[in-house]
């Protein structure tokens, strides 16, 4: 496996703003086509770091049927796998840190790129605006840096 992205979804392809709405979770067209042309330029294989995977933990969805699910959104995933379900006695932040660091130290792929709001403490994070999500300077930010671990 040679390029990864570890994907949070609220914040990243929405901006939140669902939350304080009775509609439920949103992805929006403008992040979601930033991450699709993201994906088609780096051809990353994704492994879903959003507390969504909860869907994929009590057996509401499959890894296929996340795919589907970012699709009907336009954006084109290979989704490779999903994070333990989080551990209730950390914070979102410190759960994702060591959980995406547990996973490199297994996988070890040659480059990675983590899309996430939050402050978590792992290399190559790019932290989207939180009202908007991802936004056209972040393509250029991630090549970057998947092209600096491939080229050190």
């Amino acid at each position: 496996m040679s390029r990864v992205i570890f994907l949070d979804i609220d914040g990243v392809l929405n901006g939140h703003q669902w939350c304080h709405t009775k509609r439920g979770p949103r992805i929006l067209p403008g992040p979601a086509g930033i991450l699709d042309i993201l994906l088609e330029r780096s051809q990353p294989k994704v492994v879903l770091i959003s507390s969504w995977r909860r869907w994929l933990h009590d057996g509401h969805m499959t890894l296929k049927g996340f795919e589907r699910l970012l699709l009907s959104h336009g954006v084109h995933a290979t989704i490779r796998d999903a994070l333990p379900a989080r551990d209730a006695k950390l914070s979102h932040a410190k759960d994702r840190t060591l959980k995406i660091r547990q996973w490199l130290d297994f996988f070890r792929p040659q480059a990675y790129v983590v899309l996430d709001d939050l402050p978590l403490e792992v290399d190559h994070l790019i932290r989207p605006n939180p009202a908007v999500g991802l936004a056209p300077p972040h393509i250029t930010e991630a090549m970057k840096m998947f092209e600096g671990q491939e080229n050190p």
